[in-house]
């Protein structure tokens, strides 16, 4: 059987250090004793949004990555975005019902918390900064093998699926969100 299968991976749990209870309610200052970040073990979900219009052979819409702590349960840690704009229609998926190479721009970044983008994503000012004029390839499928709608990128020379995903022809609104993997940080 052909398909995606998404595995979730359990979080070890992380002790938290003692609390002195210094914690004030009335003012909401924060109590000493929260989970410490830095000890080994956290993990957090890393993955990317895409929300965009696909009408008459042409792509534009907004990719925005994450990482979210405690397994995507947590607090943001890190967002960026920016913009894809098709660049040329693609022929080469033969599983596709349209594919794009799509340039990216107007990269932003949008929050970065402690430990910040670098400790989770592999991102800092400088690297979003490269990021601009970057081709991406995306292509999308309305039955992927006789399962569900789902968006392919190609990796290498090979399209492969991604995610799940919706297009409604009728609109061209199109939009996945991919959860790429827990990752140690």
């Amino acid at each position: 059987m052909r398909g995606w299968v998404f595995f979730a991976m359990l979080c070890p749990v992380v002790a938290c250090g003692p609390g002195d209870d210094s914690g004030d309610p009335e003012t909401g200052a924060e109590e000493t004793g929260s989970m410490d970040t830095s000890l080994p073990g956290l993990t957090g979900l890393q993955g990317r949004t895409v929300q965009a219009q696909v009408v008459e052979g042409d792509f534009e819409g907004q990719e925005e990555v994450y990482f979210v702590s405690d397994s995507g349960l947590g607090t943001d840690i890190c967002r960026y975005q920016y913009t894809l704009s098709s660049l040329r229609g693609r022929e080469d998926c033969d599983s596709c019902d349209w594919a794009f190479d799509l340039s990216i721009s107007g990269v932003e970044l949008l929050l970065e918390e402690e430990p910040g983008c670098i400790a989770t994503l592999g991102m800092d000012s400088l690297t979003l900064e490269s990021l601009e004029g970057q081709v991406v390839s995306y292509g999308y499928t309305e039955e992927y093998f006789g399962h569900a709608q789902v968006v392919l990128m190609e990796v290498g020379s090979a399209w492969v699926a991604v995610a799940n995903a919706a297009w409604e022809p009728s609109t061209g609104a199109f939009s996945f969100d991919w959860r790429e993997g827990y990752v140690g940080y």
